[in-house]
């Protein structure tokens, strides 16, 4: 991966100054001491933890809190992945909102590359204008931009010394952030510190490991679904913590009916891998949920901070089956959903040692020919009306969490139920996603740059 960018030296006296003093963790900690206040031993069992009973959910969920407190996840400190690069045409800019940013990706002929959307210029968005001979050319004033940033053409300026002295001013930058391109999705770093582009370079994605190992004969069941959504990331989260609401939420679109027998038990909480309480390796959760008449189905769902929820199920090992779900924290209030899922027929159809004819061959052939022929478009049209189900829910929980002034469930929820215990363990985690907006960048006022650099300094 290639490291380039233009970093800019901050005003040495702003006129104006931002309208948030830097973030404070004192309600992380807060957060963490009221998961502690009546822990008790969790009982570990094959790698997992098993909640003690309580009396209720948040009890539980207090048994699932950490032994001693755990700095919270720095979420500007990871990638994200922000589209589909197959949905993005390289022959010009696209605007995208990331932790409330507003960036602009764009590709040099080369890689994609990601500034911010504000032209140093006039302030104005880069992602209106054009992008020619490796270059981003603002469309207001025709000024060029290089993959690092820095300022190459500004036609207004006639002197070629006048330009160049004018150009090599930190104040005509543009601000970069680290950007890559895996599995087929553009993922953006979006922090511009000096020493962003090195830590973003020892830091992998979290990254589908089955698609990773079979990609080359990977059969799509969905293909890059990308959709933006009213509604918080937190909230996103938890509903696909939560799969006992898919034969309500989703009936007659994800399953086929809603009513089951009375007698039927449609949730079972088998225990959750809090990973050694390390946030960055998030947790995962294994329970069994009721989608059809048929019972009870394992699944087991892992959420790789900071934006990924994977989904298996216990035949994976023998499918090489996975869902895998980013929901992306484009703003405060709404959220891109990145949905794929497919599997490796090498993996579902294995030749037999003692089989004389490779039926298994033919399977895999056979398989790979459906999904191919099968248009990308109508895994969307499916997803589509699975998101449909959870848009009303997720824009007023948003709402409620304002009203509420953005108290969170152990407080404002009531969770006695067993399904319950997977939006518990999102919140006891030490990657809670209560922590996010802490961290993210709070609206500012527009600062008048006085410090005069004479370079810009390229990583």
């Amino acid at each position: 991966m290639e490291l380039t960018g233009c970093t800019k030296v901050p005003p040495a006296a702003p006129v104006a100054r931002s309208l948030h003093s830097p973030p404070s963790r004192l309600a992380f900690h807060i957060h963490q001491r009221h998961l502690l206040r009546l822990h008790r031993t969790p009982v570990r069992k094959n790698g997992f933890t098993f909640v003690p009973r309580a009396t209720s959910t948040l009890e539980q969920t207090q048994d699932l809190g950490q032994s001693a407190a755990v700095e919270p996840l720095n979420w500007t400190k990871q990638w994200y992945p922000v589209h589909a690069a197959v949905d993005l045409d390289p022959a010009r800019p696209h605007a995208v909102n990331l932790l409330g940013k507003e960036l602009v990706v764009w590709n040099d002929g080369q890689q994609w590359r990601c500034f911010e959307d504000l032209c140093p210029h006039r302030k104005v968005p880069l992602s209106e204008g054009r992008v020619e001979a490796g270059r981003l050319e603002c469309a207001y004033h025709g000024w060029k931009f290089d993959n690092a940033g820095k300022t190459v053409s500004i036609p207004q300026v006639s002197d070629k010394d006048a330009e160049a002295k004018a150009s090599n001013n930190k104040r005509s930058c543009c601000t970069t952030f680290p950007t890559q391109e895996q599995q087929g999705l553009i993922w953006v770093w979006p922090e511009s510190s000096p020493s962003a582009y090195l830590e973003s370079a020892v830091q992998e994605p979290a990254l589908c490991p089955e698609y990773q190992q079979h990609q080359d004969g990977w059969a799509w069941t969905f293909e890059y679904f990308v959709r933006d959504v009213p509604g918080s990331f937190e909230f996103w989260m938890e509903n696909m913590m939560d799969q006992s609401h898919v034969p309500h939420a989703h009936s007659e679109v994800a399953v086929k009916t809603r009513h089951f027998s009375p007698d039927t038990e449609l949730f079972q909480f088998l225990g959750w891998d809090p990973r050694e309480n390390q946030p960055q390796k998030g947790f995962a959760m294994d329970y069994k949920v009721t989608f059809s008449p048929k019972g009870l189905s394992g699944q087991r769902l892992e959420f790789r901070p900071p934006a990924l929820c994977r989904f298996t199920l216990p035949t994976t090992s023998t499918s090489g089956f996975a869902l895998w779900i980013y929901a992306v924290p484009t703003t405060r209030n709404t959220t891109r959903l990145i949905i794929s899922a497919g599997l490796n027929p090498s993996q579902a159809f294995p030749k037999k040692p003692d089989a004389k004819l490779d039926l298994a061959a033919i399977k895999q052939t056979v398989t790979r020919a459906l999904f191919s022929l099968r248009p990308r478009w109508v895994g969307h049209m499916a997803l589509n009306g699975i998101t449909d189900g959870d848009i009303t829910f997720m824009h007023r929980q948003s709402s409620f969490a304002k009203q509420a002034q953005d108290k969170r469930p152990l407080s404002n929820y009531f969770l006695p139920s067993p399904s319950d215990k997977c939006t518990s363990c999102l919140c006891a985690c030490p990657c809670a996603c209560s922590t996010l907006w802490s961290f993210a960048p709070s609206a500012t006022v527009e600062r008048l740059h006085l410090a005069v650099g004479t370079s810009c300094d390229v990583l």
